[in-house]
């Protein structure tokens, strides 16, 4: 399964609600958050019939007028069950006591777990050490993530501000099933190792078998092995191109003359000096 958290601007702009889409369809997200809609109840009906209407929606109007958040999936794939709690830790806490399967948390916090997750921004030690011990009490930790570590900025260029509010969090059997896909990915790697090694005995027997017969493939093998064994082209000590069997013969013959020497180039040596050594 697929899921996406995005904070999203400009939800009542008809190519925004389109790109929107077009992300979800791209990257067969099958359940999708998105955040800080700001779209009246009204308006994201008639959105959700034109543009989303192949997927279900549930979202917290009932808690906010402004419908900061909407929650979007296949039904095809996915069943949703939602809940609300009064705070971020009855949230948690809800969680913690009712599920006893694997679960992750995403999408923006409104808050950051350390101070150099903000940048130009005002720190508020408390909210970030009450979201610690959150996260602590609960036994959620940070998955890796890629790319910048600002998931916020208010695109002020006289007065920058970037910020990490956006995570996503596992619970501890998540770290177990980490471990398990690990491990499987490691069998699948052996299995396809041994797998190589037996076609390539497979291709041996093949050869073995066709290549004495006089055959078609027989024919085909020297062919390959005479042109892997053939030198085309080669440059002289000069930079110069040779092709054909007589310049590339008299390349090689150059080169080594050049480098050996000739019989010309030979100093005599008496034969008194091998036998009684320099005089």
């Amino acid at each position: 399964m697929i899921i996406s958290s995005w904070n999203v601007r400009g939800m009542n702009d008809p190519l925004k609600q389109q790109e929107v889409l077009e992300f979800l369809k791209r990257n067969r997200v099958d359940c999708g958050a998105l955040i800080e809609t700001h779209i009246k109840v009204d308006v994201a009906r008639v959105i959700h019939k034109r543009k989303f209407s192949s997927y279900a929606m549930e979202s917290n109007y009932s808690n906010h007028s402004g419908g900061r958040i909407w929650v979007i999936w296949n039904p095809a794939v996915a069943h949703v069950q939602s809940t609300r709690e009064d705070g971020v830790m009855g949230f948690f806490t809800n969680a913690l006591a009712t599920q006893t399967l694997p679960w992750i948390c995403l999408g923006d916090f409104n808050v950051s777990l350390y101070v150099d997750e903000r940048v130009g921004c005002m720190v508020h030690d408390r909210d970030m050490q009450d979201f610690r011990d959150c996260l602590s009490f609960c036994s959620l930790v940070d998955h890796p993530y890629t790319g910048g570590i600002y998931t916020w900025h208010n695109n002020h260029a006289a007065s920058p501000k970037w910020a990490k509010l956006d995570r996503l969090l596992l619970s501890p059997l998540n770290h177990l099933l980490i471990a398990q896909e690990k491990t499987a990915l490691l069998q699948y790697v052996t299995l396809k190792k041994a797998e190589m090694r037996v076609l390539a005995q497979r291709a041996k027997i093949h050869h073995l078998q066709q290549s004495d017969d006089n055959t078609k493939y027989f024919y085909a093998q020297i062919a390959a092995k005479k042109c892997r064994n053939t030198i085309g082209s080669i440059q002289d000590v000069d930079g110069s191109l040779c092709q054909g069997h007589a310049q590339v013969s008299q390349a090689f013959l150059h080169y080594y003359q050049y480098l050996l020497g000739s019989i010309e180039d030979v100093l005599s040596l008496p034969s008194s000096l091998f036998t009684h050594g320099t005089i």
